[in-house]
């Protein structure tokens, strides 16, 4: 049985980034959040070769794996 695991990472809506002036920094905290392309593009492939080879898939995110180290 063939596993996958494709990891996922949610970034800043790039239409979307709110600065702070004074720091110059991005506010993540204001930004709505989009997937990352590349990691839709590896879930996409993922879902594709769990179809052809009737494999099991897992998904993992950072807040997951935060979560773990604490």
């Amino acid at each position: 049985m063939l596993n996958l695991v494709v990891c996922l990472k949610q970034v800043p809506m790039v239409t979307e980034l709110p600065w702070d002036e004074k720091t110059g920094t991005l506010r993540r905290d204001l930004a709505a959040g989009m997937m990352n392309p590349a990691c839709k593009h590896a879930l996409e492939a993922a879902l594709q070769i769990k179809e052809k080879y009737s494999a099991i898939g897992k998904s993992i995110d950072e807040k997951k794996l935060d979560e773990k180290e604490q």
